[in-house]
Order: structure tokens, then C-alpha cells, then sequence
């Protein structure tokens, strides 16, 4: 369901989610000096009966399959700890995005985080300015979230879109 009356929501309410997320998600063993950093999206489905399943899922920095298992791992976990959405007064399924964020814990990893930190925060501020059409700025906001994380390609998604809104195809074009 697309339309539903009451969203599926975790049993332990957005904070309770936020902790099983932290708490239970493991960086892979093998890259925890490599500072990859980075979200994965993952389209989680909520059947009826609280269970669910793992729909679409997207790697927006390239970490790879370890970092997408991982995610899955750790969202597979949560099985039983969701309560589904209601249309019409029964359980219906829908889906839920969720991000994982991958950030190493090892301190030579503090710069990578950073970086990835102050680009999220520089993408999220050219959304805003898009919402209140101020579009060229938001164009430099996510310039420069990209001058310091170059291959996320959540945001060249979104100034590729707004390249498009500026008739700058070919420059989109470049972006998707």
C-alpha cells in the first residue's frame, strides 16, 4: 500500500530504532582502517503480520557488497520489532526507507568522517534552498558538498536534476 492511515512504525518508537541501528550494525571487520564512509538505502517492506522483507536497496558511495550485507544483516535483525501500517482499520504491508550510515570508529578515520559530515550537512542546505527557490544557490551548496565527497551519487543526483530545471543538460547529463 502506497496510501495508508497509520505508517508501520518500529516498537520502540524513532529513538528505539535509532539504538537497535547503532547498537546492533557492524562495520565489516575487513575495512575498519580503509574510513569508508558512506549510506545505504534500503527499501524495507512491513508485511501484515510485523514481518519483513528486503525490497530495492542503493549503495550512494560505493562501499560495496560487504557494507550492503551488512545493512541487510542488521535490518533482517529487526524482524518482529515492527508493527505494520493500517488502512481501513486492518494491517496492510507498505515500505520503509531506511538509511544505514557506515563510519569507521578508528581515530585515523576522523578527517573521512568529516569530510562526509560537512557534505551531507552542505547537500541538506541546498534542499532547503531549492524549497525556497533559490535554486543557483543551492547549485553551490552541493558544489560544494561534492568538491568534498566527489562520487556520492545521492547528490550528484539531485544537482543533476537541478541542472536539469537550468536547461544545463549537458552538465546533468554528466551528473546521472
Amino acid at each position: 500500500y502506497v496510501q495508508v492511515d497509520t505508517l508501520p512504525y518500529f516498537k520502540d518508537g524513532e529513538e528505539g530504532l535509532l539504538r537497535f541501528m547503532l547498537n546492533k550494525l557492524i562495520y565489516p571487520p575487513d575495512y575498519l582502517d580503509s574510513c569508508k564512509t558512506g549510506i545505504i538505502e534500503t527499501d524495507l517492506i512491513i508485511r501484515p503480520n510485523g514481518s519483513i522483507e528486503i525490497g530495492n536497496q542503493v549503495d550512494f558511495n560505493a562501499l560495496g557488497m560487504d557494507f550492503q550485507w551488512q545493512a541487510i544483516r542488521l535490518l533482517n535483525s529487526s524482524t518482529g520489532m515492527w508493527m505494520p501500517a493500517q488502512y481501513a482499520g486492518k494491517s496492510v504491508a507498505t515500505t520503509v526507507p531506511l538509511r544505514t550510515l557506515f563510519k569507521s570508529d578508528k581515530a585515523k578515520c576522523k578527517v573521512a568522517n568529516d569530510r562526509f559530515d560537512q557534505a551531507m550537512l552542505l547537500a541538506n542546505e541546498a534542499a532547503e534552498l531549492v524549497d525556497l527557490g533559490s535554486l543557483d544557490k543551492a547549485m553551490e551548496k552541493w558544489n560544494q558538498a561534492l568538491e568534498l565527497t566527489p562520487n556520492n551519487t545521492e547528490i550528484l543526483y539531485y544537482r543533476g536534476s537541478a541542472l536539469l530545471s537550468l536547461d544545463r543538460r549537458e552538465e546533468a547529463c554528466t551528473d546521472f
